[in-house]
Parts: structure tokens; sequence; C-alpha cells
């Protein structure tokens, strides 16, 4: 919202006001907003500049949210753990999974992937060394037969010491972020305890071949370990405003701009047109 002041004659003086919501709330500010200068413009005919700033600002209204704060709190308190937690394991009316489901793979995937190379390098190292160790005193009737001996045992070693790593990190993975995400999303909160009893538990089942005994401190170890690990991401999520909180939120709101668009309810308070929902970035 723009407020007019004296000028020089013939000039308007533009003093950037911030405007006011209809719950009379100020939006929050960037600090280039806040230290902007008032802008001059020609009180005569529209320049140029002036006709490009009046498309641009059309072309933001098209972009507002039209879905109160009150609806948003409204269809939160609603909502129960379970509905969220049913939503999260659940695909989209275009076939796509929740992003907390989307966020387990790609990290999944990641993490196996890292993991294989890795494993698989020192694997193929260690069988080197092995099968020079092995074969110091072996005779080989050609040169070439050494050789592909030497390979066969190599990309046989790592094949498999890169497959039995990764098994095995990517069901520690999944079971750790499987456990955590659905405890933040049925609490609809983000804190480090979730982090603490996923890695507790999946700690556990990793050492049931050792017994009870075994299970019970690697499950202590795991739940020291993940709050020392889960206070840190906390800090970066908060720190990135990444929350479970927040990003609930964020769905809600796509899911009521969705919901109104679907019945011809997101219109434009200035030209009475129909807009589309806002894209979540």
């Amino acid at each position: 919202m723009m407020e007019s002041c004296k000028g020089p004659p013939g000039f308007v003086l533009a003093c950037p006001q911030p405007s006011v919501d209809r719950c009379h709330r100020m939006p929050r500010q960037s600090i280039w907003q806040t230290l902007s200068f008032p802008r001059v413009y020609a009180a005569e005919n529209p320049t140029a500049t002036d006709k490009i700033e009046q498309a641009v600002s059309i072309d933001s209204i098209k972009t507002v949210n039209f879905v109160s704060e009150r609806e948003i709190q409204e269809y939160m308190m609603k909502e129960t753990g379970k509905d969220r937690l049913v939503k999260m394991f659940s695909k989209n009316h275009i076939g796509g999974w929740s992003p907390e489901v989307q966020f387990i793979k790609q990290v999944t995937t990641q993490t196996a992937l890292i993991t294989f190379l890795i494993t698989s390098f020192v694997g193929g190292r260690h069988a080197r060394e092995e099968f020079v160790r092995k074969h110091q005193a072996t005779v080989f009737s050609t040169r070439f037969r050494a050789f592909r001996s030497l390979q066969d045992s190599i990309f046989m070693k790592s094949l498999l010491d890169g497959a039995k790593w990764t098994v095995k990190v990517s069901l520690f993975t999944v079971s750790l972020l499987g456990i955590s995400q659905s405890i933040a999303v049925y609490r609809n909160k983000s804190s480090p305890w979730e982090y603490s009893v996923g890695l507790g538990i999946t700690a556990a089942f990793l050492k049931c071949n050792l017994g009870l005994k075994g299970m019970f401190a690697g499950g202590v170890f795991g739940t020291v370990m993940g709050l020392v690990g889960g206070t840190a991401i906390w800090g970066i999520m908060y720190a990135l405003n990444e929350t479970q909180e927040q990003r609930n939120y964020w769905k809600v709101q796509k899911h009521l701009e969705m919901e109104k668009a679907s019945r011809g309810l997101l219109v434009s308070p200035e030209t009475g047109e129909q807009l589309q929902p806002q894209p979540m970035s």
C-alpha cells in the first residue's frame, strides 16, 4: 500500500507503507523492505516503467494465498495423529507419495549408493591383497590366466561386500527415518526425542543376534547417540524453518487451496477472476 507525500511541483512522492491484512496483523518484511527509500513518480501520463510495475503487481495478486489463518487452524484442530499418519503412507490425488515418504526414499537411495561405492572399493582392495598373499607360491600357466583370476577375485569380493553393506545400511536408514518421521507426524511436532527413540529401536533390532543383553546394550547406546544427533538435526530444521509443524501447516494450506479451487471458490478480490492455487516451493 502506497501513501502519497508532498514532493516537488508536478511530482508525487510515494512512500511505502506496510499493509495490514484482515486479521489486523503486520506482515513480515525483509531488511531490504525496511530500509527501502521512497520512490518518485511523474504525476502526468504513465510511463513505460509505471506500466511494467502495474503488470507485475497484477501478476503478484494472482499468486496470493486466499486461505485464512482461521480456516487453517480449524482444519488442524479437527485433524488427529492417526489421520496424519494415514496420509503419510497414502498416495495423493496425482499418485504421488507424501513429502515424508519421498524424503525417506531419497535419503535411503543416496545412502545405499554411497555405501555400495565405498564398501565395494574397500572390498576390492582387500581382495587384491588377499589374492597376492595366497598365491605368492602359485605358478600360473600364463600371465593372462593369473590376471584373469585376480580380476575375478576382486570383482566378486567387491560385489559381495558392497551388496552386504548396502542392505544393512539401507535397512538401518529406513528403520531410523521411518520411526522418527512417523513419531513426528503423529505428534505434529519436531524434537530430538523421535530420533532418540528411532535410533534406539533400530540399534536394538540390529543386535538381536547377540541376545537380550546385546539388544539392551545396543538400544541404550542408540538412544543416547540418537539424542545427540537428533538435537543437531532439530537445530538445523528449526533454523531453516523446516520443522514438522511448519511442513504440516504448508500441507494444510495447499490442501485447502486445492479444495477451494476445485469448487471455484478461489477468486481474486480485485478482478473477480478464478485463481489457481499457489504452487508449493
